[in-house]
């Protein structure tokens, strides 16, 4: 979006499976093979509390600074579908919700003139 090209994501190109393979392969030898997270659990037990305060503030912190920029993504994909005139911002699309709006209301308006007896002038 910043540099205004659009890139193809997929599966099979190599810019997102090597980067998979090489996060899931590292994860598996450190933590499941080696066992690490046994020795990190351990450390993590004899910090101070003090520490461990300021280490939760500072996951937490991290955490919500993914949280806002997922939300932040939601918001540059709608905004690049507006511009660009995709997805459900498509004129044809938008055109069609205009019609059942306009039949919907129609039919709220026949239904008011039963009901207040305007039908039968």
């Amino acid at each position: 979006m910043i540099t205004g090209s659009k890139v193809d994501l997929s599966i099979f190109k190599p810019v997102v499976y090597i980067p998979l393979i090489f996060t899931i392969g590292f994860n598996y030898y450190t933590l499941d093979y080696l066992d690490i997270w046994k020795n990190y659990n351990q450390e993590f037990d004899q910090l101070p509390k003090k520490k461990n305060i300021i280490g939760s503030w500072i996951a937490f912190g991290i955490v919500l600074i993914i949280i806002m920029n997922f939300i932040f993504s939601f918001y540059c994909l709608d905004w690049k579908a507006r511009k660009d005139q995709t997805g459900p911002y498509a004129p044809e699309i938008v055109a069609q919700e205009r019609r059942e709006d306009s039949l919907q209301k129609a039919k709220q308006i026949e239904k008011l003139k039963k009901i207040y007896g305007e039908d039968e002038k």
